[in-house]
């Protein structure tokens, strides 16, 4: 494994990095066209958080909130392939985290394909846990994982 370079998070500009966050969103997302996503950043509720390195986007990842009761949705993180397996990923979801927390939020949901063992096994290691499987989902045979983290510092011990 290489050094790691040091990662600057900022807030996503639509004009600075809509490019390059178009560019990343395709490794995870192939069938989203262009406009279709530009529509999705212009109207997205909630922030997105730029990972940079020596001033280029290397990494985002976005945070939709508010949904239900206090309740935030990571839709997209991703990692460039060159820059995956150093810690950009775990200091990108750990900022959403930490912007999540600070701005009141109870919980974080992520979900992802079941056969995303990889991605499941890297959002267990931050502390969420897979609630429910929705049989297909993401089509005929392609299963998804709804995994959430609680958010709250206080913690409920069961009742029973």
């Amino acid at each position: 494994m290489r050094k790691s370079k040091k990662l600057r998070i900022r807030v996503f500009n639509y004009e600075r990095d809509f490019e390059d966050v178009f560019r990343l969103n395709w490794i995870i997302c192939p069938d989203e066209s262009k406009s279709y996503f530009r529509n999705e950043m212009r109207n997205f509720k909630g922030k997105v958080f730029v990972g940079k390195i020596d001033g280029k986007v290397i990494g985002f990842v976005s945070l939709g909130y508010p949904y239900f009761n206090k309740v935030a949705m990571t839709f997209g993180i991703c990692v460039d392939k060159k820059y995956q397996n150093r810690g950009y990923g775990t200091l990108l979801l750990k900022h959403s985290i930490k912007s999540a927390r600070k701005i009141g939020l109870r919980f974080l949901t992520i979900r992802t394909a079941l056969w995303n063992y990889r991605g499941i096994k890297f959002y267990n290691k931050l502390g969420f846990k897979s609630v429910n499987i929705f049989p297909d989902y993401y089509g005929d045979g392609n299963d998804m994982v709804w995994l959430e983290k609680d958010l709250r510092t206080r913690k409920f011990k069961n009742i029973n």
